[in-house]
């Protein structure tokens, strides 16, 4: 069982190689239905698999920006039901918080004059574009790690990674992620 994990993400690299979002999607789709039945059997190689498809998340050109998702759901899902994994593991557990920040940053830079001025009585509950999608994505997904491995383990690492991007004067995407996680 132990080599069908490398072959399970030999695919997924293959298909990231060649840009074939189909598979990736797809791949990763079959990873998270078998992380939510039996997550034990990603536990051995979950790092393994976290540094060897964490770029995906990091791959900004992908036609359907879901792509980007799917590999974070996975490591998520994972973490909800075997939280020792990170728990054990505080680097791999910063390494994970950090990729999903970088996910909610990946935004666009230029503020529509319209989100600036919102009309009275607006309410946001309508769709989300794809930047906005990320930061709700990156924000829930961080809400279940901290759920998972506890208020104890996450916080103070999700502050200092909050106080470092919370620094940047340069960018408000990083504000904007920091504040999100926190909310």
């Amino acid at each position: 069982m132990v080599q069908l994990i490398p072959d399970m993400y030999g695919v997924v690299r293959a298909a990231a190689a060649e840009d074939d979002e189909v598979v990736l999607q797809d791949a990763f789709i079959e990873f998270n239905e078998i992380a939510e039945i039996e997550p034990k059997f990603f536990q051995s190689k979950f790092k393994e698999i976290f540094q060897n498809t964490m770029d995906i998340v990091g791959k900004g050109d992908f036609a359907n920006p879901l792509v980007r998702q799917q590999p974070v759901e996975f490591y998520v899902t994972v973490v909800e039901r075997v939280p020792s994994i990170v728990k054990k593991d505080e680097e791999l557990l910063r390494s994970m918080i950090e990729l999903i920040f970088k996910l909610m940053v990946d935004i666009d830079e230029n503020i529509d004059e319209e989100w600036l001025k919102p009309k009275e009585g607006f309410n946001d509950s309508g769709q989300a574009d794809e930047g906005e999608d990320n930061v709700n994505f990156g924000k829930s997904s961080i809400d279940k790690i901290i759920s998972a491995v506890g208020e104890a383990k996450c916080l103070p690492l999700l502050s200092s990674l909050v106080e470092q991007m919370m620094a940047n004067q340069s960018d408000w995407r990083y504000k904007n992620a920091a504040l999100m996680a926190f909310s």
